[in-house]
């Protein structure tokens, strides 16, 4: 019997295709994406469709790739922003599978968006009202072909509670990056950088998700990573000394090694490790990691560091901001000067100078930014404003008289 396709739609910056792949992959099904099928087929980008053939001439494509698509039974499609606009899209939609609207609110999406290149549609003056002007345009259209209606966990549970006046502490995970300067200590940098990425299998929230490493030193950073990977023993730590153990379940095995296989075949150079045996992976190393990368944009989760070059200060704040998180961040310079300066920029709940991300004191007030959590802090005093309510209490030893 063939098995009914999950189609996925939503405005751009939504995490179709993460939450694609990831379905896919639990669901044992095929993933396909749309814009990644079109481009596919012409051989070149999206933008340089629009360009020589404007949107009508995409959408004309996108159709006929949406007609192949769908036709398929037993997949997974994550659909494009504007799959929605002709009516014949949303009767394909709506006929042949079952239909997943990923909602998501217009500052998400702008926090998810802000450095891309290649959504031709957001290249405008003020790309907020451009995104609040489809949002107002296509909600509704979303809303008529979907059969399920999906917000991100955490904000159901902030939604509820909002609802019922309950007040709640969300922490919501982290992609952080770690900033490594171009006059850092390389040694010191190295084996920060090495405890960041695969402390516990990198299963932290706070885990080094990225680390940007200025031009002039990348590629040395990187060697040394390198060899501490390969010198690392992996295997049950409850039958030897070992430094990195099993990650949690098949599921989350699997999950890292894709999104490393996707960043190499994306242009990723794959330096160490992206192997595994059962739970047991190996501690990866990825250079050239650039935006547009799964492993630049997703929470791993796993083992991976990931280095990714930059050329100047600002573009290294750039880089560390181009996340819908804002959790934790480090920064590593002889000067701390000029690392405070870096750090005072980027948008994270946790700032570490000269050491690496994951870091945590019972006695600190601990929480993110955006998606990583609702601006809550839990530790030391910060909780006794979370986890306890004031009461203004007056005494007297007899009431007043009151003129009335």
């Amino acid at each position: 019997m063939a098995r009914r396709s999950i189609f996925l739609v939503g405005p751009m910056g939504a995490g179709k295709t993460t939450v694609g792949r990831r379905l896919a992959q639990s669901l044992g099904l095929e993933f396909f994406d749309s814009d990644e099928e079109i481009e596919r087929r012409t051989g070149t980008t999206i933008p340089i469709i629009f360009e020589i053939e404007g949107e009508a001439g995409f959408r004309k494509r996108e159709h006929q790739v949406l007609s192949d698509l769908t036709a398929l039974s037993g997949v997974v499609l994550a659909t494009g922003g504007g799959a929605v606009m002709l009516p014949e899209n949303r009767e394909l939609l709506r006929s042949r599978g079952t239909v997943v609207y990923l909602r998501t609110s217009v500052a998400e999406q702008l926090r998810r968006t802000r450095s891309s290149t290649h959504r031709p549609l957001l290249q405008a003056d003020d790309p907020e009202q451009r995104l609040r002007d489809l949002a107002e345009m296509r909600e509704p259209l979303y809303e008529s072909v979907a059969d399920i209606v999906v917000e991100s966990p955490g904000r159901k549970v902030g939604a509820l509670c909002g609802a019922n006046l309950k007040k709640v502490s969300l922490e919501l995970g982290g992609k952080n990056s770690l900033i490594i300067l171009d006059d850092a200590d390389l040694d010191a940098a190295a084996s920060g950088a090495a405890f960041g990425a695969w402390m516990h299998q990198g299963q932290i929230c706070m885990a080094t998700g990225r680390i940007l490493a200025h031009e002039k030193i990348a590629s040395q950073l990187a060697e040394r990573l390198t060899a501490k990977a390969l010198q690392a023993p992996v295997g049950d730590p409850s039958r030897g000394r070992v430094l990195l153990g099993p990650v949690i379940n098949e599921r989350q095995a699997a999950s890292i090694t894709a999104i490393v296989q996707d960043s190499v075949k994306a242009g990723a150079a794959l330096l160490a490790g992206g192997s595994r045996d059962g739970l047991f992976v190996q501690p990866t190393v990825l250079g050239n990691v650039r935006p547009g990368m799964r492993a630049f944009d997703e929470e791993v989760f796993g083992p991976v560091a990931c280095v990714v070059p930059f050329a100047t200060d600002d573009e290294a704040v750039e880089l560390a901001n181009t996340t819908e998180f804002g959790l934790a961040a480090a920064v590593m310079s002889r000067s701390t000067s000029r690392a405070l300066a870096i750090g005072y920029r980027l948008r994270t709940g946790l700032l570490h100078i000269n050491d690496q991300t994951v870091l945590g004191d019972p006695n600190a007030p601990f929480g993110g930014r955006g998606a990583s959590g609702n601006g809550s802090r839990v530790g030391g005093p910060a909780d006794w404003d979370e986890f306890t309510q004031w009461q203004w209490v007056t005494v007297r030893d007899t009431p007043p008289r009151y003129p009335f």
